[in-house]
C-alpha cells in the first residue's frame, strides 16, 4: 500500500507489486551476487630448459620457398603447362641441400623447428597414456629465432650440416634421388618448454622429452615417420634440465 499527500493509504495500481513486496526478492538476488565467488583462476605457466644431444643423425628436409613458388607458377598456368610438355630442368643436388635447411635469418645459425619438439612431446602422450588433446593446450616449446618463411627455431650447436644423398619413393611409386643436410651423432639442443603447471610438473616435462626422442624423434627418417617406419634418425637423450621458472 502507498501513503497518499493527504496522509490516507492508497491501494497500488492493480497488477504493480509494493515496494514491501519487491524487497525480499531484491535482497535475495543481492544477496546471491555477494555470494558468488571467482571459480576460474589465471594460468599458472612456467618453464623449464632442457639439454639433449642427439644419440642418432638428425636429417632435414625443408619444403623450400622457392620450389613452392615454383608450384604456384604451375598452378597459375594451369593447364596450359600441362599440354606444352616442356622438359624438366637439371636437377641442381646442390642448391637442393642448401634449401632443405632450416637457417635463422639474421644470424644464419641451423635449427630445428621448435613445432617438431611440441609436436613429439604430444606424440609421445599416447606412451604414457596421457590425452594427446590435453598437451596441445598445456605445452609450447618457445623459439630462439626464426627462419625467413617466419618459422620459429631451436638451434642446434655442436654439429653442423653434411651433404646427404638418399634414394626416396614417390608417392607414385617410383624411385627418386633426394639431397639432404645431415646433421651427425652428438648434436645438441637447447630447448625451452612453457608449459601450465596445474596439469603438469617439470619432471613430467623432463621425462615426456625422454619419451619423445627415444620413440619419435625429429627430422627426416623419424621413428615416428607418416609415410614410412623411420629410418632411425632424428633420436635424442636428456642431458640436463634446469629447475622450472614462472
Amino acid at each position: 500500500m502507498k501513503t497518499a499527500t493527504n496522509g490516507k493509504k492508497t491501494a497500488a495500481p492493480k497488477g504493480r507489486m509494493t515496494d514491501s513486496e519487491k524487497a525480499p526478492s531484491y535482497r535475495a538476488t543481492k544477496a546471491a551476487k555477494q555470494a558468488r565467488q571467482l571459480v576460474i583462476q589465471a594460468p599458472n605457466m612456467e618453464t623449464v630448459i632442457l639439454h639433449i644431444r642427439g644419440t642418432t643423425p638428425y636429417v632435414q628436409n625443408k619444403f623450400s620457398g622457392r620450389i613452392q613458388q615454383e608450384i604456384a607458377d604451375k598452378q597459375a598456368e594451369g593447364s596450359k603447362l600441362a599440354k606444352a610438355g616442356k622438359a624438366k630442368k637439371p636437377k641442381d643436388f646442390k642448391r637442393l641441400y642448401k634449401e632443405c635447411q632450416h637457417i635463422e635469418r639474421e644470424k644464419g645459425w641451423n635449427g630445428i623447428p621448435a613445432k617438431a619438439f611440441r609436436d613429439a612431446m604430444i606424440d609421445a602422450c599416447r606412451l604414457v597414456d596421457f590425452k594427446m588433446v590435453m598437451a596441445k593446450i598445456t605445452i609450447w616449446v618457445e623459439a630462439e629465432g626464426y627462419s625467413h618463411e617466419n618459422t620459429g627455431l631451436v638451434r642446434i650447436r655442436k654439429s653442423k650440416p653434411e651433404f646427404f644423398k638418399t634414394a626416396v619413393r614417390n608417392t607414385g611409386g617410383g624411385m627418386d634421388i633426394r639431397a639432404r643436410a645431415m646433421f651427425a651423432v652428438g648434436w645438441e639442443c637447447t630447448v625451452k618448454v612453457r608449459f601450465n603447471a596445474d596439469v603438469f610438473q617439470a619432471e613430467d616435462i623432463a621425462n615426456l622429452m625422454m619419451h619423445a626422442g627415444l620413440c619419435v624423434g625429429v627430422g627426416d627418417g623419424r621413428d615416428l615417420s607418416k609415410k614410412s617406419n623411420g629410418m632411425g634418425w632424428g633420436n635424442w637423450m636428456l642431458l640436463s634440465r634446469e629447475g622450472a621458472a614462472k
